[in-house]
């Protein structure tokens, strides 16, 4: 029964789309199609994990830019699956919780049930005091990450993820910061890289997610996140991750960014002019920068605005952003923000050659754009202190915040924000 399903996930349609080689971000190129990489193992080689896609004839090339797309799921059964799996997936914040309640309550009601939970917890203390979550490792578990099943999001996200330049994959030594923008109010731009996205993507890039701290001690959320290859955002751990030789995915605005996220404003705010720490660390490691833009997650959720005094003394308090948010039946299920039509330009730079001209729209689009060029003298660090120099930061900062405006504005249209949307950096 679960190779069928399993094999039935896979008709979902994860698309490929390869431009020409060589071809530049605005260039006419129709590409060619195919299904998505089957779900793949991955291997810990030297103690990293490093997943490789099914090879097949329409792997990217090194010179093409890529995008990869899905398809809307057809029949009454796929989409109650879909609705079903997502429902789930948007609160698995409240798994652990639920579980210790339930556990909790039939534990008062006989001592063998009581035996049972005290059992349970001790089998699980280790686990949740093992500091996986401050390591370069983690405790990821590739073979769900990579499983087709994440199609069912994507699909229902209109998930579109464009690669606009190649990048030399670890083999060769190379490893990246991918900074993400904006941070959106649940993160839900990670669900885009699963399912063997990432891999048809970066076949070469192994990485973790840097994510929130206390998002480790919630039992059921802990999990989870070490599962998807998060790990704690610490700057310890974060420089670990890279001398490992692996890339490390990073949201600079965090939590802050949170209470920007407005689905009823034509201005998107990205917390970007302070923050530099990001910079700091790839420069130190001698990591590259990659910038990446979200276009459309903002439109997955309604929000209430608290006050900002209430707001902020509750974050530098808790470290935790205290936001009321609902989408859809007033659940944490994200909103159907596929956009009903693509705007010309989208239509000419993801041309499918496989003759069906169904128009799925807009949803969720991911752009990664071209690695920050720096130079020599900025990676090298200081003799009396060991580090960067804070010019060579401010430099590297400043490149890559225009970037970032470039990369919004280049790209706006075919993720289908009009005109008159525009980027406010705070």
């Amino acid at each position: 029964m679960l190779a069928h399903v399993t094999s039935r996930l896979h008709a979902l349609d994860l698309r490929v789309v390869r431009a020409s080689p060589g071809a530049g971000v605005g260039d006419d190129a129709a590409g060619t199609s195919s299904t998505a990489p089957r779900a793949c193992s991955a291997s810990d080689d030297a103690g990293g994990a490093s997943s490789s896609p099914a090879k097949t004839p329409s792997s990217p090339t090194r010179s093409a830019v890529v995008t990869v797309s899905h398809r809307p799921v057809r029949g009454v059964l796929w989409r109650v699956a879909q609705h079903a799996w997502g429902f789930a997936l948007a609160h698995y914040i409240f798994f652990g919780p639920v579980l210790a309640f339930a556990a909790l309550a039939l534990a008062r009601r006989s001592v063998a049930a009581a035996c049972a939970l005290a059992l349970a917890v001790a089998l699980y203390l280790p686990s949740f005091l093992d500091g996986a979550h401050a390591t370069a490792r983690g405790r990821p578990w590739d073979a769900l990450r990579v499983h087709p099943v994440w199609q069912l999001s994507q699909s229902y996200l209109g998930a579109r993820l464009v690669r606009t330049r190649a990048l030399p994959g670890a083999s060769e030594g190379k490893k990246y910061v991918f900074a993400w923008h904006p941070h959106g109010i649940l993160i839900l731009s990670r669900i885009l890289c699963y399912g063997g996205a990432w891999e048809a993507l970066f076949p070469d890039h192994p990485f973790r997610v840097l994510g929130a701290t206390p998002m480790f001690f919630l039992p059921g959320c802990r999990e989870i996140c070490l599962w998807m290859g998060a790990v704690d955002a610490g700057a310890r751990t974060a420089r670990e991750v890279l001398r490992s030789n692996r890339s490390v995915v990073v949201y600079p605005g965090g939590s802050r960014e949170i209470f920007d996220t407005d689905p009823r404003s034509r201005v998107t705010k990205i917390t970007l002019k302070r923050r530099k720490g990001f910079v700091r660390l790839a420069l130190a490691e001698g990591a590259e920068l990659v910038p990446v833009f979200v276009f459309g997650e903002k439109r997955c959720y309604s929000r209430l605005n608290v006050p900002a005094g209430i707001r902020d003394s509750l974050l530098a308090a808790m470290k935790v952003p205290v936001i009321v948010f609902w989408g859809r039946f007033g659940t944490w299920y994200p909103k159907d923000v596929v956009v009903a039509k693509r705007s010309a330009s989208a239509k000419k730079n993801t041309a499918v050659s496989s003759g069906d001209d169904e128009d799925e729209g807009v949803g969720m689009t991911a752009v990664f754009g071209a690695p920050i060029p720096t130079s020599d003298a900025e990676r090298a660090r200081d003799e009396a202190t060991g580090r960067v120099s804070e010019e060579a930061v401010d430099a590297v900062h400043a490149r890559y915040v225009e970037a970032v405006r470039r990369l919004f504005e280049e790209h706006k249209g075919e993720a289908g924000y009009g005109p008159e949307e525009t980027l406010e950096v705070v």
